[in-house]
């Protein structure tokens, strides 16, 4: 009995030496620990691999090996369903791969991709939006061709930023119910609506924009109020996203918050919400209801309509305030405005030498009107100052007229973007189109003073020529809040009438039609039958 008593103490012993150099290899040993962290993540035991994967990294003396744990460590984490102490170890991790000089390599795409995951399934919908902004930036000043310092690098990293880009938007879009996308701060809706506005901007990633812009519009909503022209920016935004996806009882509940937060029935200043509104009621079947806001949208412009001299008709075809301009409708090679003039002489702010011809427009001055009132120049300057007043944002000319050279030059550096108009096939080259500027760059689609320039554009005889949705250039940038056109205030005003909504290049092809409609006085309904005439007989 004795001697079995001493046997089992001493296999006891034995055993406890064993186990204690195991669990000393696997506490001290890093090889032994990461071994463990591997094969227990191979069976998919995320939980259990963590202390393992958690003991790897602090055994681990070389640097560029622990990188390559604590990025197998953060997607194990994300794996296990813990995602905010994922993105933790990724924004770790990215910031080893900048300081090691990789901060443009593949790894460094990956983890940025596998951060935003992180931050979204974390319910970080604004911080991610945050981490991308700098890449959204790199894309806009690629694809506006500005090359300050750094050329090379520069292009190298709006390559890696498309990459991410097109990478994290199905994230945004494919948050569920159970996983809403969410939105703390207002700089958190401010980089989510610039994110939106990328997207928008090339014509893709519909569910995105919605997602994004929902969440951004209920922080600035909440914060703001929706009488703020931010809120109202972002309100409109969410509304025309969710009518593109064809979310009408969703578009139909934002605009009428934003008819309300007019402060009651409409006095003049919201044709547009009007028009859209009607879209998404006819959609949900009311047709009554659509009929009666299609009808106020009508009496809102009807005194401009009712105007008894037309805008004047120059000298030339080519001259027309009116004529449709676009690669299928170009302009002639050798056409240079007849009535060019500086648009420094009336007040406006330039962002290029007054005598450059991109800081010139047409004068576009009726019969004995005038100048400083009903030129083209003059009216831009007003309704720049209004829209500038309104959102807080200092607005500029960008660019005003370009020749057909200048055009082609343009055309031949940036042709493989294809957000650039063939030469001929610009509306720069009439005079009468104008790029503009917000606080020194591009206008964006979630600047308050877009959906300034969106309301009230019209009035002083402007339309949006590049909405979103439209295929007018056949790129991959697909919209240009930035670039209006100048057709007058009576054939803006028949467009915000009647002219179908987003498609002002068809408008303006089927001018004629929408005239006969709005001198009969007939339904808004009627005037489809503009483009359903145009496409049968073509």
């Amino acid at each position: 009995m004795d001697l079995a008593r001493g046997l089992g103490m001493v296999f006891a012993a034995v055993a406890l030496a064993f186990g204690g150099t195991a669990a000393a290899l696997f506490h001290f040993d890093p090889g032994q620990a990461e071994a463990r962290f591997d094969a227990l993540r191979e069976r998919g035991e995320f939980a259990r691999a963590l202390p393992h994967g958690e003991r790897t990294l602090a055994l681990v003396k070389d640097a560029k090996h622990a990188l390559a744990v604590r990025l197998q460590l953060a997607e194990t984490y994300e794996d296990a369903g813990k995602s905010a102490e994922a993105a933790k170890l990724y924004q770790v991790a990215i910031d080893g791969l900048v300081a090691a000089g990789e901060e443009n390599s593949s790894a460094r795409i990956i983890a940025e991709h596998q951060l935003i995951r992180s931050l979204i399934d974390s319910g970080e919908a604004g911080k991610a939006a945050r981490r991308l902004m700098p890449h959204v930036r790199a894309v806009e000043l690629a694809a506006q061709n500005l090359e300050p310092e750094g050329a090379e690098r520069q292009r190298t990293e709006a390559a890696f930023s498309e990459s991410v880009l097109t990478a994290v938007a199905p994230l945004f879009a494919g948050v569920g119910v159970d996983r809403p996308l969410r939105a703390r701060t207002l700089d958190d809706a401010d980089a989510l609506i610039a994110l939106a506005g990328h997207f928008r901007q090339t014509g893709s990633q519909g569910r995105a924009v919605q997602r994004i812009t929902e969440a951004a519009a209920a922080v600035r909503l909440s914060k703001l109020g929706a009488a703020n022209p931010s809120a109202r920016a972002a309100l409109l935004m969410a509304a025309e996203a969710e009518l593109g996806l064809g979310a009408f009882d969703a578009a139909s509940e934002r605009l009428r918050l934003l008819l309300e937060a007019n402060g009651g029935p409409p006095a003049g200043s919201e044709t547009h919400l009007l028009r859209l509104l009607a879209v998404a009621e006819r959609a949900l079947g009311k047709e009554t209801e659509a009929d009666r806001l299609e009808a106020q949208a009508v009496r809102i412009v009807a005194p401009l309509l009712e105007a008894a001299s037309r805008d004047p008709i120059a000298p030339s075809e080519e001259a027309r305030l009116d004529r449709p301009i676009s690669p299928e409708a170009p302009l002639p090679r050798g056409y240079r405005p007849f009535d060019l003039a500086s648009a420094g002489d009336f007040g406006l702010r330039l962002t290029k030498p007054a005598e450059v011809d991109e800081m010139k427009l047409r004068l576009a001055l009726p019969p004995d009107g005038e100048i400083a009132v009903q030129s083209m120049p003059a009216r831009l300057k007003g309704l720049l100052d209004h829209c500038g007043r309104e959102s807080g944002i200092t607005l500029s000319l960008r660019s005003g007229f370009r020749s057909y050279e200048t055009q082609a030059a343009l055309y031949e550096a940036r042709r493989d973007g294809g957000e650039v108009a063939p030469p001929g096939g610009s509306e720069h080259q009439s005079g009468l189109a104008v790029d503009v500027n917000a606080t020194g760059r591009f206008l964006r689609e979630g600047d308050a003073a877009y959906a300034c320039l969106r309301e009230h554009g019209f009035r002083f005889g402007f339309l949006l020529s590049y909405p979103p949705g439209n295929r007018y250039l056949g790129g991959r940038v697909v919209f240009e809040p930035w670039h209006w056109r100048y057709v007058g205030p009576r054939v803006a005003a028949l467009y915000r009438a009647y002219g179908p909504i987003d498609r002002p290049l068809e408008f303006l092809e089927n001018l004629a039609c929408y005239e006969r409609v709005a001198r009969k006085g007939k339904e808004i309904s009627e005037a489809a039958a503009c483009l359903e005439d145009a496409s049968s007989s073509s």
